[in-house]
């Protein structure tokens, strides 16, 4: 990955990779996210669909999405990640190398995830999703990156997509701004064009408490998706 910045505190590959090896992955849990399991129908407008992980890390929600029989695409910039996932769950990886980062995917093609820089990605190279599942991933980045993020997103989706997303909202201080970072739903749309939001369910962020350590703290599940087809979401 080009880093942008030597200051240490930007969200390079190299930065997660330190926070993995050093085990500061607080952001990982021990089940499915809540969020997922309880507004993947508005996500999922029917079965077999595409779905894409950004930054899936070791997240449990990519088996939940696979095992209910979608099409799966993660992408990690930290390959050890990827591999102690495989084993982990025993998913008898196959690895190919492309010219963007290596794949490793199922027996049966339906779960894959790609080691690269997430920025690298296009539609032209992966195709394009029906959906996008972003459990903590606009909120992991750097904030100066939100905008190239978002054209990466927009790029990756088809028309008529779902974007499930959680995000957090509080006060950045001296002491804190992340990760993760703070981002309202409006911010992400802002980004965009032609895309309107719904929140589904806004919590006081216990979930997130424990990383930011002040408060308060606000954690919305969202819902992007066409300005046409929000009054239907």
């Amino acid at each position: 990955m080009t880093e942008v910045s030597s200051n240490d505190s930007y969200r390079s590959i190299e930065f997660w990779n330190k926070r993995w090896n050093a085990e500061k992955t607080e952001w990982q849990v021990s089940d499915f996210h809540p969020c997922l399991t309880k507004y993947a129908s508005k996500m999922l407008l029917g079965p077999d669909k595409r779905v894409f992980v950004p930054l899936c890390g070791k997240t449990l929600d990519m088996l939940w999405l696979y095992k209910e029989g979608h099409r799966v695409v993660g992408v990690e910039g930290v390959e050890q990640v990827v591999v102690d996932y495989g084993k982990e769950h025993r998913l008898d990886f196959k690895i190919t190398t492309t010219d963007y980062g290596k794949v490793y995917k199922t027996p049966d093609g339906r779960l894959q995830i790609i080691v690269c820089n997430l920025f690298d990605l296009s539609s032209s190279k992966i195709g394009q999703f029906d959906a996008i599942w972003d459990r903590a991933s606009i909120i992991a980045i750097s904030v100066c990156d939100r905008e190239k993020y978002m054209k990466v997103m927009k790029d990756l989706l088809v028309s008529e997509f779902r974007y499930l997303v959680v995000t957090v909202d509080y006060t950045p201080t001296p002491e804190f701004s992340g990760p993760p970072s703070s981002i309202t739903p409006k911010e992400m749309v802002d980004f965009l064009s032609d895309v309107d939001y719904q929140v589904l369910e806004s919590t006081d962020g216990s979930v997130m408490n424990n990383l930011v350590k002040h408060g308060p703290v606000y954690e919305r599940y969202c819902l992007l998706s066409p300005k046409s087809a929000a009054s239907s979401a």
